[in-house]
């Protein structure tokens, strides 16, 4: 959106003015204006980055989560409402002086300071069995902000597992497969239930504010240590979300 775009430059040339910060761009949102600053690289300059401040909606949040490695520390995140959707952008574009101040010039003990919200980013391990027969593919590990969404679509024989590492509502708007998925849910070794319909998504406290909410779940703060299993489109009664 122009407003967002035209806060990013105001409060990149402020740090730069007022605080002789390093600002850096992330290539995508670079424009004609934005020449003075220098282009954010993945390799070389996440480990580096102290503060990142990202301006629209939770779905931008979760996207400057992605730029950095998964088994890298993720730096503080500042984010700024300019979106549609904001559980996770408290600040405003328009105090953006103030808030940015209570972080460049606090010192131990202020009053003042800016405390920040931790979100865990949870490891995940899956594996896909071969629709050939010929055993389990190797097993793939990422680390999920958001959730693990196993659909129903088509792109081959069986389920397609997706791993988002931000919340891509769309891919999932390809063709469907047709009639229902058989989905047996076991935690812990311990089997649950079997969840019939479109698929399931197993979110995190972060990621309940997204894709889950959308499908029916339940609110909750990131700060419960806990863990969201909700269906999709499920077909009965009794397949509801658990937490």
């Amino acid at each position: 959106a122009p407003s967002a775009s035209d806060a990013a430059i105001t409060i990149a040339r402020w740090l730069r003015d007022k605080h002789d910060v390093g600002v850096l761009f992330e290539k995508n949102t670079r424009r004609a204006d934005l020449t003075r600053f220098g282009d954010f690289h993945e390799a070389s300059d996440a480990p580096v980055v102290d503060l990142c401040v990202t301006l629209g909606g939770d779905g931008t949040v979760l996207h400057a989560a992605s730029l950095f490695p998964d088994d890298a520390p993720l730096p503080p995140v500042l984010p700024f409402a300019a979106g549609s959707l904001g559980f996770l952008t408290p600040f405003s574009t328009n105090a953006f002086e103030d808030t940015l101040s209570r972080i460049l010039g606090q010192s131990p003990g202020d009053e003042t300071a800016l405390h920040c919200t931790l979100h865990s980013r949870k490891r995940c391990r899956w594996e896909l069995a071969s629709s050939a027969g010929d055993g389990a593919a190797p097993p793939r590990v990422t680390n999920v902000l958001n959730e693990v969404a196993v659909m129903n679509v088509v792109g081959g024989s069986g389920m397609s597992i997706e791993v988002p590492r931000t919340p891509p509502i769309g891919d999932f708007a390809a063709a469907w497969r047709s009639g229902l998925a058989s989905l047996f849910l076991h935690v812990d070794g311990q089997y649950v239930a079997c969840m019939r319909g479109d698929g399931l998504l197993v979110a995190t406290g972060t990621g309940s504010t997204a894709y889950a909410l959308a499908a029916g779940g339940p609110c909750v703060s990131p700060s419960v240590p806990c863990t969201l299993v909700v269906p999709v489109s499920p077909h009965t009664l009794s397949c509801r979300p658990l937490v």
